[in-house]
């Protein structure tokens, strides 16, 4: 089983090393189901749609963590209906995501409109969805077992439920061979295109960036090889930090770091003829969360 290294700068209190590690295995099962996608695709030659795959991906996962079942949407190829009310949900919020006391309103006042509606949908479905998992008994404990033994040693107060309920919306929205330059690819992108485009502030100085060197050029060797091209390490904080740190942070940089190992293993990748690459950034729209634009690849096996 490959053992990822998760952890960024400062070192993961040991629970959290070893829940990574029991979750590791159930992750590895997603990936399985994931190259069994990508390897159909490739023995036909036809070109991968893979914004769809990776999202399918990310919440099957993310379903087995939050509510101890998956979505079933690599297994079915397809989305199931409550990602697709969130994703619906999610292009309203974006652009609100700076003021998002301007989207309760809405929320509010408007509880039935369509997309209003659609929140309101997905909201429903995890509450029933965290009922049931209150009530489920798990052989192996995922993130629920920690937020819901947390609540029960202080009585399980309506105050607890509601945070239960916001933590399962929060997880299905928001991961050692020591691989450094891997791990720097993705500090590099994540600088470059931080998952959370608009709802963090940030403050430029009129003298322009001072604390990256040649800050628009991706170069991941400046979180390894050349530490000198990072001036101040806390200026990257791609997941927030404090009472706002992302709860999925490194779930989501060991399905990355999975993910990218396995595929670069076993295929070469290109574009599909008819892509640059360009719609990635040119079309990437702010759902909250950072949504690029489709992306269609052709994966070839090395061993052919």
């Amino acid at each position: 089983m490959t053992n990822v290294d998760v952890s960024g700068a400062p070192p993961l209190a040991p629970a959290i090393l070893v829940a990574l590690k029991e979750y590791e295995a159930r992750i590895l099962a997603s990936v399985v189901e994931l190259e069994g996608c990508i390897e159909r695709a490739a023995a036909s030659g036809k070109p991968v749609n893979v914004n769809s795959l990776f999202y399918w991906f990310a919440f099957d996962v993310m379903g087995k963590f939050a509510f101890a079942e998956s979505f079933g949407m690599l297994e079915n190829e397809q989305f199931h209906h409550i990602i697709l009310m969130l994703r619906r949900a999610l292009k309203l919020l974006g652009p609100f995501s700076p003021v998002l006391w301007l989207a309760r309103i809405g929320l509010t006042l408007f509880p039935r409109s369509w997309r209003m509606a659609d929140w309101n949908n997905m909201m429903a479905y995890c509450r029933e969805k965290m009922d049931q998992r209150i009530k489920m008994e798990v052989d192996q404990p995922d993130i629920s077992s920690y937020l819901i033994d947390d609540a029960r040693k202080n009585g399980f107060t309506p105050a607890d439920k509601k945070y239960l309920n916001g933590d399962a919306v929060t997880v299905i929205i928001a991961g050692r061979h020591d691989l450094p330059h891997l791990s720097a690819v993705i500090d590099e992108t994540l600088r470059l295109y931080p998952p959370l485009p608009t709802a963090v502030t940030r403050e430029t100085p009129p003298e322009g960036e001072k604390y990256f060197v040649k800050a628009d050029e991706f170069i991941p060797e400046r979180w390894y090889s050349k530490p000198e091209m990072v001036k101040d390490r806390r200026a990257h904080v791609p997941f927030s930090v404090g009472k706002s740190n992302c709860i999925g942070k490194n779930l989501a940089l060991m399905d990355i770091k999975l993910v990218i190992a396995s595929i670069l293993k076993k295929y070469h990748i290109h574009f599909d003829p008819r892509e640059d690459g360009h719609r990635v950034f040119t079309e990437l729209q702010d759902h909250f969360t950072a949504t690029p634009g489709p992306l269609s690849l052709v994966f070839k096996d090395r061993d052919d």
